[in-house]
């Protein structure tokens, strides 16, 4: 059986489990208690900067989380365990999407926090065309040149139509007076 020093975090299989251990590494005193029940009863907790926010028990966690103590950013790992992010354990999980905890967000700006992203880097860019692939258009004489395509298909042709017109009633115009001798 492994066990974590709590001061340290040093894993060492000791000698026997029962009475006070103490650590190889640091040689900080402690004791151990071997129980039946899941690890995950009792949990330790830490804010996303690793600030330590102490020990809990499953149901406490769960009350915090409702009561919007714990936004979802944190850790936790049974004592000695490994550090988990809160959101990957079903228990809390479940309770953070009923109080409307977008996982999704809160994991890109958790690792945005991390330095693991780049702020802003999950907006979704335009997709953009090369001028030169652009068959019956107009292109730059910079072939290389990148053309970014209009937000909505309707919005540039309607200035083309307008001045369509405008040409359509000067010529009407135009026509009018000569036919007429006016």
């Amino acid at each position: 059986m492994q066990v974590r020093c709590p001061e340290c975090g040093s894993s060492f299989t000791p000698p026997s489990t029962d009475g006070a251990l103490t650590c190889p590494a640091c040689f900080h005193e402690f004791t151990v208690q071997t129980s039946t029940a899941s690890p995950w009863m009792q949990v330790e907790v830490r804010s996303a900067t690793g600030r330590s926010l102490g020990t809990m028990d499953r149901h406490l966690v769960r009350q915090r989380i409702y009561e919007g103590q714990l936004k979802g950013h944190e850790e936790v790992r049974p004592t000695g365990g490994e550090w988990v992010p809160i959101a990957q354990r079903p228990e809390y999980a479940e309770v953070l999407r009923a109080v409307g905890v977008d996982l999704g967000a809160d994991r890109i700006a958790q690792q945005a926090l991390k330095g693991w992203r780049k702020t802003g880097s999950a907006i979704q860019v335009k997709k953009r065309k090369e001028a030169g692939s652009m068959v019956g258009k107009v292109a730059s004489a910079n072939i290389g040149a990148v053309v970014e395509e209009p937000e909505e298909p309707g919005d540039k042709p309607i200035l083309g139509w307008v001045i369509l017109g405008g040409i359509a009633l000067v010529v009407a115009a135009i026509a009018a007076w000569r036919f007429l001798g006016v």
